[in-house]
C-alpha cells in the first residue's frame, strides 16, 4: 500500500485577458476570531519587468491592523502588463503578505492601538522590536497568474 502526500493548496490570485494597466482583483484578509485577537499585517511585492525597476504590482492598502472587523478587503493593481506573454506560458509571480495575530486585552494591543496610521508600514518590524518575546510574524506566500 502507497500514500501520497496530500500537497497543500496555495493561494492564487489571477488576472484575466485582456490583461491592461491598472487591472484590478478584490480579495479579502479574514479575522476567524475578531472578539479575541486582532491581525496586523504587511504586502510585499518584489515582482518587477526585466526592462525597467518599474513595479508590475501595488496593494491597496499595503499594511494595516484589523481591529473592529473580522474582514478587509485588499486590492491588487497590474501596474505593468507583462510583455510577450506566450498562451501557455506561465510566470512566477508571487506577493507576500507578512502577519501577526496579538491577543486582545493585553499590553501589547494596547501599544498596537497607540501607534499612528503614518507609521502603519513599520508596525510589523515595531511589534517585533518592542514585544520580541510575544509576538510572531507569519507570511503567506500569494500566486499570481495571467490567463
Amino acid at each position: 500500500m502507497t500514500t501520497r502526500k496530500k500537497k497543500k493548496k496555495r493561494a492564487q490570485l489571477c488576472f484575466r485577458s485582456p490583461l491592461q494597466r491598472g487591472q484590478t482583483l478584490t480579495f479579502s484578509l479574514h479575522n476567524v476570531t475578531p472578539e479575541e485577537h486582532i491581525i496586523v499585517f504587511k504586502f510585499l511585492t518584489n515582482n518587477h519587468s526585466h526592462s525597467s525597476l518599474m513595479e508590475r504590482y501595488f496593494v491597496r492598502p499595503s499594511a494595516g491592523r484589523m481591529i473592529e472587523t473580522d474582514q478587509m478587503d485588499i486590492m491588487l493593481f497590474l501596474n505593468q502588463v507583462p510583455e510577450d506573454l506566450a498562451p501557455n506560458e506561465i510566470l512566477k509571480d508571487k506577493i507576500l503578505v507578512r502577519w501577526a495575530v496579538i491577543q486582545r486585552n493585553t499590553k501589547v494591543e494596547a501599544w498596537m492601538q497607540a501607534q499612528p496610521d503614518s507609521t502603519r508600514r513599520k508596525w510589523l518590524e515595531m511589534l517585533v522590536e518592542q514585544w520580541p518575546d510575544q509576538v510572531i510574524i507569519r507570511e503567506t506566500r500569494l500566486k499570481i497568474r495571467f490567463v
